[in-house]
């Protein structure tokens, strides 16, 4: 990896600086939840840590309900100043020099405004949503300079421009129309982003609601713009971890260092020719992705096509990302990847990353997903995996894959059982958090991507002697892990699942009155609470074990992981979702067990 600064022809404008405009919902679902409080108090906890060292970042403020509401941060002020605009017809933006101020000019009076937000809406019960007018007149704010739009979002908007109606419909799901719940109703949040793009505007949308939101509208605006969603169904602002969970990652989204403006190509050898881009991100050419701004949690995914025999012993792949610091500089990373070719296929295969592929794969089908039926994108991921088992094996239907791609068929299988591509009569997923999840799994590197689809099931009970330990470089030992199925469940045992999302601490229904009091501080099975939580700290080895390997998995992780404590009872509402991630086991919806799986793909290529 090589990075260069850049000259001045690579600019269009001198570098800009960084520009985040808030665009919080103030509507009487997020005050009555409690969002606007964790919200604002996030903002004010987290300002000082937004990339400044040069003091250049700029930052403004905006709510909305039924009507839009901009604040004056002018730095001369003594107060904050609240204008407030109900035509929506003809949005205008009063005083837009003083509603994107510099930071560093401004604080105090940013702080005054979250210190008091929430009491300036405080009796007022609006049910109105106008986030389309409110995006606009934050595009228009933003639009000269580029930047970040931080949303946050409780409700369906019913106002102004970009109205949703609520068109879940249980009756289509695990039917052939229910992939129609997945595409945008309205291009309005669509032709928006792509407004954005050109602007080098990204959003971030953080939507906190346990009502029906169309999720695959709104998304539009994440994916068109590089930016990244959050969802929130369960949020309840009187739980600690939910809390903490909402404030993290709205730290972790505005604090990241990240680029500006950022443009990326991808060049490959003669003969070699890129077919497919996956990730969040707007095409301005059929070569040239754009992305208003580039972070760590960007994940970018190119599909290769060999239009001719190469001849030559090397082909190389080289990328080149060209982005403005925030402090103001303009620069080119470029990467080179140089790989040896071969006739002979056995050395070929013997050298496939197969988790490379597997994860080329899951992301080409989740494009799928949005324009083909969910029952034909699982089909056709099958298909696709008959056909590389069967190239694998040169004819020979014996299922004996090379080393190292001997789980090849278990993350397929998976991917398959995962709640993105799980289908089948009786399986209801609500459409946002399909749309959700499948947004996530569309923006995951590698090693996430692995963790998602297949998770890491840790035995808490039957620790070794390092496990929860610290090794020599500062480190905690984590547990070996278990595999995916319900036989290495004991029922008088304690189980923490980690799918990079969430961690499960699953109660066996035997477990012992000494473990619930060292790890719960509870005396027994029934007593235990379950749901978000977190685990009492206590001085006895066992729970100070436990809570490093807890906090170990949490440093080792770019989101927060809540903590969800499941009961091996029959009322415990996570149990469902705990067992679904046990992919070996045959799933309750007739999925297929992983030796069912194994002996139906053999059938398969037999048949081919």
């Amino acid at each position: 990896v090589v990075e260069f600064v850049a000259p001045t022809e690579y600019m269009t404008r001198p570098p800009q600086p960084l520009a985040i405009i808030f665009l919080i919902d103030v509507s009487f679902p997020s005050l009555q939840g409690g969002v606007l409080k964790v919200v604002a108090g996030s903002i004010k906890e987290t300002i000082e840590k937004i990339p400044n060292e040069n003091g250049r970042l700029r930052v403004g403020i905006m709510t909305f309900d039924d009507c839009i509401h901009y604040y004056n941060l002018n730095s001369n002020l003594m107060d904050v100043e609240m204008f407030v605009v109900s035509d929506l017809e003809e949005t205008f933006i009063p005083i837009p020099d003083d509603l994107l101020v510099n930071l560093s000019e401004s604080e105090k009076i940013i702080e005054s405004l979250l210190e008091k937000i929430e009491r300036l809406f405080k009796g007022k019960n609006s049910g109105g949503n106008v986030l389309g007018p409110a995006l606009k007149s934050a595009v228009s704010l933003l639009s000269p300079i580029g930047g970040k739009i931080v949303v946050v979002q409780s409700g369906l908007p019913n106002k102004g421009e970009g109205v949703l109606k609520n068109r879940e419909d249980v009756k289509l799901m695990g039917t052939n129309k229910e992939s129609t719940l997945f595409q945008p109703s309205s291009n309005f949040y669509k032709n928006l982003a792509i407004e954005c793009s050109k602007s080098h505007i990204s959003v971030d949308m953080f939507v906190v609601s346990n009502q029906y939101n169309d999720l695959a509208t709104l998304n539009g605006l994440v994916t068109f713009t590089g930016g990244n969603l959050y969802y929130y169904p369960t949020f309840n602002g009187g739980n600690l971890e939910e809390i903490k969970h909402l404030s993290f990652d709205f730290s972790s989204s505005i604090s990241r260092y990240i680029g500006l403006e950022a443009v990326f190509r991808v060049r490959a050898s003669k003969g070699i020719t890129s077919i497919g881009y996956f990730g969040n991100h707007f095409m301005r050419s059929s070569d040239l992705i754009s992305l208003p701004t580039v972070s760590p949690d960007n994940c970018q995914c190119v599909q290769f096509s060999l239009e001719e025999t190469i001849t030559t012993p090397y082909i190389s792949i080289q990328t080149a990302l060209l982005y403005t610091t925030i402090e103001g500089e303009r620069r080119i990373r470029v990467f080179t990847l140089c790989l040896p070719t071969t006739s002979n296929l056995n050395e070929l295969y013997s050298n496939v990353d197969e988790q490379s592929m597997f994860t080329l794969l899951s992301k080409m089908a989740i494009e799928r997903i949005l324009t083909h039926k969910l029952e034909d994108s699982r089909e056709g991921l099958i298909n696709k995996s008959i056909e590389l088992f069967s190239s694998f094996q040169n004819g020979k239907p014996n299922m004996t894959l090379p080393l190292n791609l001997k789980h090849f068929p278990l993350l397929i299988l998976s991917l398959l059982k995962s709640i993105p591509f799980r289908f089948g009569n009786g399986v209801i997923i609500p459409s946002d958090l399909r749309v959700f999840l499948t947004s996530i799994l569309k923006n995951l590197y590698i090693d996430q991507s692995i963790l998602f689809i297949h998770p890491d099931l840790y035995p808490l009970h039957l620790l070794s002697e390092n496990a929860g330990l610290e090794l020599s470089d500062g480190s905690i030992q984590l547990p070996q892990r278990i595999n995916l199925s319900s036989e290495h469940l004991e029922q008088h045992g304690l189980f923490l699942l980690n799918n990079g999302l969430e961690l499960f601490l699953f109660i066996g229904r035997l477990v012992s009155p000494d473990l619930c009091l060292n790890v719960f501080d509870r005396p027994s099975f029934e007593t235990i609470q379950s749901g978000k939580s977190f685990l009492p700290e206590l001085k006895n080895p066992l729970s100070i074990r436990i809570a490093k390997i807890i906090k170990q998995l949490k440093a080792n992780s770019n989101t927060f992981l809540p903590l969800i404590i499941v009961k091996d009872d029959g009322q415990d509402k996570n149990r469902f979702k705990f067992f679904s991630h046990l992919i070996e086991d045959r799933g309750t919806d007739g999925s297929h067990s992983y030796s069912q799986w194994i002996a139906y793909l053999r059938d398969k290529l037999i048949s081919k």
